[in-house]
């Protein structure tokens, strides 16, 4: 008769459902990061707005305004390319720390509401893909064998 106890769900070995979470590199996360920077950066860029909403509820006959934030894209696709930048910038090399802090002066001199702060962030993403290629970040390690 097989006996009965507790399972700590964190440390069983019968976790094979999760098994791809535990082989998440660091590199994967850059890369995973990469590609929604690349969804950011394909939609239409639109400041941020509001949508208002008139509501009813019928039965007790109670009107309310519901009000909902549209995010701006391009701020949106400012903090993607700061958080790859954040989280690459521990394995930067002489150059690309040289590039990120003419980047960044020159992203601090500019208004929040300035257009051109997108255009001063692409060049940021673009040292960083430079910074990637320069350390063979991009390149696929051997596949491992599992038995």
């Amino acid at each position: 008769m097989q006996e009965l106890g507790i399972v700590d769900g964190e440390s069983s070995p019968s976790r094979s459902f999760d098994k791809s979470f535990e082989r998440i590199s660091f590199r994967d996360i850059a890369l995973q990061h990469l590609k929604a920077i690349g969804v950011h950066a394909s939609v239409e860029w639109r400041g941020g707005y509001w949508n208002t909403r008139d509501r009813v509820d019928v039965a007790s006959r109670t009107r309310w305004t519901e009000k909902q934030y549209v995010p701006d894209t391009r701020e949106v696709y400012i903090n993607s390319v700061f958080h790859l930048h954040d989280l690459l910038e521990p394995h930067f090399d002489k150059k690309m720390q040289e590039t990120s802090r003419k980047i960044e002066e020159e992203f601090e001199k500019l208004e929040r509401s300035d257009k051109k702060r997108v255009f001063v962030i692409r060049k940021l993403l673009r040292g960083l893909s430079l910074f990637l290629a320069r350390a063979k970040y991009l390149e696929r390690p051997p596949r491992e064998i599992n038995d």
